[in-house]
């Protein structure tokens, strides 16, 4: 692997780190259930994600909103009164 790779590798885990980060501040999450961060393995942020209904867009790239919306049963059935 080139120096330009691990570079480009090196910045966007730090990246990734910073937007799980982010929403465990948001959230309240403990410091505790986010030690996975470190190692960042595939099972755990997939968890992650899963746990806190978050894009995969914007987990991976920083793209579009970071959370899925909720839908309404009533919206879908002519808004609500």
């Amino acid at each position: 692997m080139n120096e330009k790779h691990k570079l480009e590798r090196r910045v966007f885990n730090e990246a990734l780190r910073a937007r799980m980060r982010m929403v465990a501040a948001r959230r309240g999450v403990p410091d505790a259930e986010m030690k996975w961060i470190g190692r960042l393995r595939h099972h755990d942020l997939v968890e992650f994600v899963q746990k806190h209904r978050l894009v995969w867009a914007w987990v991976l790239c920083g793209e579009g909103p970071p959370m899925t919306v909720r839908w309404s049963p009533q919206v879908i059935q002519g808004g609500r009164q």
